[in-house]
This record gives C-alpha cells, structure tokens and sequence, in this order.
C-alpha cells in the first residue's frame, strides 16, 4: 500500500475512528488500494474537494489485479461522508453520513459527522412521457 492510501486510511481511524455503519465488515478488516480526489457540489453553493479511497478485505490483497473493490470511502475534511457499498453498480445508492451529506446527495454546509447512516433514495429511472401527457398543438 503506497504511504498515501495508508494515511487516509490512518486519518479516518485516528481518535477512535470514524462514525462506521454497523451493518458493514468493521473497517480494520479493509485495506486501501486506490485513491482519488473529486470535487462535489455543496448544497447552498460552492464545491468541496472530496477524497474517494477504494478498498478490499486484507485478506484478498495477495493479487489485486484481479480483485474488485468491495468498498468506496469518501471523506470530505478528513471525515467520512459516504460509502458505496455496491461499486460499480450504479442501482444500487450509497450510504451517507445524515450529518455531512444531504438526503438529495448533495454535501451539506455546515456539516459535521453525525454517526448516523442511512442509504439514498433509490433514484428514479427516467420514462418518457406517455400519450397522456403530450400536449395538444
């Protein structure tokens, strides 16, 4: 694991750790294996930058090459924010933090963790309109 990916890991557990959902594997059972930068949007206005950290069970890591993620972490300002528990699998929402995201997905300002989780609305496919709803000319 390069330094990076173990200090985020390292910023997310110190002082006693991050708010966890308790329906998931404890996170000292992951390792970090990949790492990213972002920019969300923030209810109100602005962005913030946020940091998306993929990790897999310590017990896969002989031969990442062929081993998916099994989670995505994303932490704004060194706290976490959401999980992904389902990546690539865009049907499926995202658990959030109700203290630092909002239940439209939108980051909150202020925030703060709040160590209670919930997940997404599950969104919506897009239909297109039915007979009954065009508009006659």
């Amino acid at each position: 694991m390069s330094p990076l990916l173990g200090g985020i890991l390292l910023a997310l557990t110190a002082g006693g750790g991050p708010c966890w959902p308790e329906a998931l594997e404890p996170l000292e059972r992951f390792v970090a294996i990949q790492h990213r930068t972002m920019v969300a949007r923030v209810a109100g206005a602005g962005v913030v930058e946020v940091d998306a950290t993929g990790l897999i069970r310590k017990e896969l890591l002989g031969d990442v090459d062929d081993v998916a993620l099994e989670l995505i972490v994303y932490s704004i300002e060194g706290h976490l924010a959401a999980i992904d528990d389902h990546p690539g699998d865009p049907s499926e929402p995202d658990l959030v933090d109700t203290g630092m995201v909002a239940p439209d997905g939108m980051v909150r300002s202020p925030r703060a963790p709040s160590c209670e989780w919930v997940r997404l609305p599950r969104a919506v496919p897009h239909q297109a309109p039915g007979p009954e709803s065009r508009r006659r000319l």
